[in-house]
């Protein structure tokens, strides 16, 4: 996450937020994990996980608008990743240009980062 490899993540529970926060503190990158976030976009499956993460201070730029479950979730996601194509290039938060690339080559769980 440090190296800005990450472009998006996406929390489908209150207790993942907690888990991370929780991993971060132990490892001391709180900050760093922080600093990842914000520069990242950050999805939530709904209102309640949504909630959870302004709560530690996390911007949600994705959730889906009815229905709070993994499809909706995934279609909002790859809308706002994709622009509504199978191809994506965009800006990060702080300007910085991501590289185009295809939707379902670039996905990965967080697990595989950390190694």
């Amino acid at each position: 996450m440090r190296a800005g490899e990450i472009d998006a993540i996406a929390f489908t529970s209150k207790s993942q937020v907690e888990r991370l926060r929780k991993l971060a503190r132990r490892s001391g990158l709180e900050h760093a994990l922080d600093t990842a976030l914000a520069e990242m976009t950050v999805a939530a499956i709904g209102p309640v996980v949504a909630e959870q993460l302004r709560g530690v201070g996390v911007q949600v730029d994705v959730m889906p608008r009815k229905a709070y479950f993994m499809k909706p979730l995934a279609t909002e996601l790859t809308r706002t990743l994709a622009g509504n194509s199978h191809r994506f290039s965009w800006r990060g938060r702080r300007g910085r240009n991501r590289e185009s690339g295809t939707i379902s080559s670039g996905i990965r769980p967080l697990s595989a980062w950390m190694g």
